[in-house]
């Protein structure tokens, strides 16, 4: 293969290949001789379940109920991806990793695979790990969910070198987590969060920039506070039930986006706020909540952007009217 691509220095090749998933960045090996390795210094690790599941092949069988099949068939899928993974990081040369991501519908048989791979990653000192771990076949919020999550491992919270930490359907404990002096990004998503994960996570990352909570639960208060919490994004969507309310104070906040039904806010010092997102969806009691909506939005009349949904903006000419 003699091209113009294949010309470029080999580090700039290594950095195109780390934007491919794995699976695809193993097959350039077979472009050339110079190709053959290069694959096993690439900076990211991207690996994705769903390019060994068949997944049209599952939706006929589903569609022709044939789900027995189906499952048969992602099951076969899910065991060459694990496979796959064994076979392949072993490979990798290079002393550091920047980025290690995994889709993954996680079972409990796997769970020493996940604790090795994640090993592996922690190896190479790696700065970002995002971990999806949900399985479409169990509904999250039920016992049979809770019960099949991964426990995440003891050695992952001792290590002090992350920046960016995504995590989708897992087991995330609070007394478990040390101390990320590092950590400025972290995403939770279908996971269990009482109140006081949250403020270990805000006590022991003294950097924390962005915060994502994606429809956890057991989340009844949120208390996102602190004089010299330097947190600049915050996202609360579909959290359950928050019954008691949502509590802010951050001097360094400049992005706020919610998104659920309407809660009670407890909202100070929000002196750096610049954009907002309000969504309330299909929410059925707004003229219950004007007042506070009105109290919310006047909350919120220094930002420069202010986006709210449909309903809220009804309620609002409904009020004027």
């Amino acid at each position: 293969m003699d091209d113009t691509f294949s010309n470029l220095p080999e580090a700039l090749l290594i950095l195109i290949i780390s934007f491919l998933p794995l699976k695809d960045a193993v097959m350039t090996s077979v472009l050339s001789k110079r190709w053959l390795n290069l694959w096993t210094n690439t900076m990211a690790i991207d690996l994705n379940e769903d390019q060994f599941l068949e997944i049209q092949r599952q939706r006929r069988l589903l569609g022709s109920g044939r789900k027995s099949w189906a499952l048969h068939i992602k099951n076969q899928g899910r065991r060459r991806f694990a496979e796959f993974i064994c076979q392949m990081l072993p490979c990798f040369e290079g002393p550091k990793i920047s980025k290690f991501s995994l889709r993954f519908s996680y079972q409990t048989e796997y769970h020493y695979c996940m604790e090795e791979w994640i090993q592996f990653s922690i190896s190479k000192k790696v700065e970002e790990i995002h971990l999806d771990l949900s399985d479409g076949d169990l509904p999250p919020n039920t016992t049979a969910f809770f019960e099949s999550l991964f426990c995440l491992p003891d050695f992952l919270y001792a290590y002090k070198s992350l920046c960016v930490l995504n995590l989708d359907s897992c087991k995330f404990s609070p007394s478990n987590f040390q101390c990320f002096m590092t950590l400025r990004s972290l995403s939770l998503r279908r996971i269990k969060l009482p109140q006081e994960v949250i403020e270990d996570v805000i006590a022991n990352s003294p950097f924390l920039i962005n915060l994502s909570l994606i429809e956890c639960f057991d989340l009844y208060y949120l208390s996102v506070s602190g004089v010299r919490l330097p947190l600049k994004k915050l996202i609360v969507r579909d959290c359950m039930p928050l019954s008691l309310g949502i509590e802010i104070y951050a001097p360094e906040l400049q992005s706020f986006e919610y998104f659920g039904s309407m809660v009670t806010f407890y909202l100070e010092n929000l002196v750096s706020l610049s954009n907002v997102i309000l969504d309330f969806g299909l929410e059925s009691k707004f003229y219950y909540y004007g007042v506070e909506l009105s109290d919310l939005l006047h909350e919120f009349n220094h930002a420069k952007g202010l986006t709210v949904c449909s309903y809220l903006i009804q309620m609002l000419v409904q009020d004027v009217i």
